[in-house]
């Protein structure tokens, strides 16, 4: 792609060898974010190739930052008897259960540790390490 803008000998901006002038701001900033854009040296079709890239990797991103976040229980809860990371904002603990327990009151949904009754989020666990 020829390159459209330059600067003079005075280092003045040049779009096709014509002085810029900045009577008009607007159009001004514009050419100049032209320039710096030529600088770049990246063509049109490269420019496209590395947005489609970005798109990709970003969405890549989202899942996993979705995948690998604490879930707060006011959110919602852990499947039935799915092991996962619990906190209680303070400390964290693996290979608890929520679980339905059968108590004096009833029926409830409880975690299977004792003293952790202010269990705020949760997590799946992750998966197994392997070579």
């Amino acid at each position: 792609m020829e390159r459209l803008t330059s600067r003079d000998s005075k280092g003045n901006l040049c779009l096709c060898n014509k002085e810029v002038y900045g009577n008009n701001q607007d159009i001004y900033n514009a050419i100049a974010v032209l320039e710096d854009y030529e600088d770049t040296g990246i063509t049109p079709d490269q420019l496209q190739v590395i947005n489609e890239e970005y798109q990709k990797m970003a969405k890549e991103l989202a899942e996993l930052r979705q995948q690998n976040r604490w879930i707060p229980v006011s959110e919602r809860l852990p499947d039935y008897e799915e092991e996962v990371l619990i906190t209680n904002g303070k400390y964290v603990t693996i290979d608890e259960r929520y679980f339905l327990e059968n108590t004096e009151d009833g029926e409830a949904y409880t975690w299977d540790i004792n003293g952790w009754d202010d269990v705020v989020a949760w997590m799946p666990l992750p998966e197994p390490y392997k070579e």
